[in-house]
């Protein structure tokens, strides 16, 4: 809010829009989002928790539209038991105002949408959440194969047209004063948080200097290029027809019908995996991927009890973490707990869970 305040008083130069939490690290979209939250609560922090609770009912609704379109209305029950277990995670978020339900809600319509087949709305959304924060990055490797799916290639290089519009659009007022303070700071990819407030892989880090060693940094790249090709090519296609449904061979940009559910599920198991692999996930960023989270554990091929397990293991591992109700050497085993979560979910995404089973409709 300091920061919109320096924006409305008449400050260009992003660099110096400074409050209590650092300088403006992110695109300058929440710069708006938050300027309409000024607008509508004059500062009153109770009421922008009224607001943010509105959204995080609106975010239900969504994800509510998206599990419909996959399963029958009579599992809706199974869906309410994963949102009643995440509300401790979401009201930790709804305390302290975090702009992550923004992103939480753009993702959810940008998915919605491409399910929908519509996809150039799709591709709208997903720049508009960029604009908030850089954080939606974990979804594009995943939302760039399904655009390749639904009408291939050509559709690449329109992403990247809207995104750069949309980006542009934002840093308008910036750039006249100061263009590459502005775009260093809205895509500043040194700033980090520190080893005490990381969630993942700190049991296997013991230290600051250790946790941002540049050997783990290229680890995880490597390990998530790795992941991403083996569920590419054996997951997410078939070897058989790998070229065909990229549209390389034969090439073909004639719009391909792609079922709701394979949509949801390769964006959800890109997004983990791009998260499980972060060098330093702070425990807000789950929230940019569990309103699919229902979804995967739904999708995979396991007992009740397996899946109440892996859940759990997630679940308690971002609950403890998010108020800081821990001390920090305990904090060292909910990382571990947190890591065997996502280790059993990638296992079951990978070898329990069917992407393709509706491949055989065509449009």
């Amino acid at each position: 809010m300091e920061q919109v305040e320096l924006f409305r008083a008449g400050e260009r130069d992003y660099t110096e829009l400074i409050g209590p939490c650092g300088p403006a690290n992110y695109p300058a979209g929440f710069i708006y989002v938050y300027w309409v939250m000024q607008v509508l609560t004059g500062q009153d922090y109770r009421l922008g928790q009224v607001i943010h609770a509105f959204l995080y009912a609106f975010l239900h609704y969504i994800t509510l539209k998206i599990f419909l379109m996959i399963y029958k209305k009579e599992e809706v029950w199974k869906l309410s038991l994963f949102l009643v277990f995440q509300l401790y995670n979401r009201n930790s978020a709804l305390l302290f105002l975090f702009n992550d339900i923004f992103i939480s809600i753009t993702m959810a319509i940008c998915v919605y949408l491409l399910m929908k087949q519509k996809l150039i709305a799709s591709m709208v959304a997903y720049a508009v959440s960029t604009t908030i924060k850089a954080g939606a990055i974990i979804y594009l490797p995943g939302f760039l194969l399904l655009i390749t799916f639904v009408q291939g290639l050509p559709m690449v290089p329109l992403l990247v047209l809207i995104l750069i519009g949309a980006h542009y659009l934002v840093a308008l007022p910036f750039l006249e004063t100061n263009a590459s303070g502005y775009w260093a700071n809205a895509f500043n990819v040194s700033v980090h948080y520190t080893h005490g407030n990381s969630a993942s892989w700190r049991f296997l880090v013991p230290d600051e200097r250790s946790y941002y060693h540049p050997n783990k940094v290229v680890f995880l790249r490597t390990l998530m290029l790795i992941l991403f090709a083996l569920f590419l090519v054996f997951k997410w296609t078939r070897l058989s027809t790998f070229f065909a449904d990229v549209r390389l061979y034969p090439f073909s940009v004639t719009r391909k019908y792609v079922s709701p559910r394979k949509i949801a599920m390769i964006m959800a198991s890109s997004a983990v995996i791009a998260l499980f692999c972060g060098p330093c996930s702070h425990c807000q960023f789950v929230q940019w991927c569990d309103f699919l989270t229902p979804v995967l554990f739904m999708g995979a091929d396991l007992l009740t009890r397996e899946r109440v397990v892996l859940f759990a293991l997630i679940q308690i591992f971002w609950d403890e973490w998010y108020l800081g109700q821990c001390e920090l050497f305990v904090r060292e085993y909910y990382s571990a707990l947190g890591f065997l979560g996502y280790v059993g979910l990638i296992w079951a995404m990978f070898f329990v869970t069917d992407y393709l089973k509706d491949d055989d409709k065509t449009q």
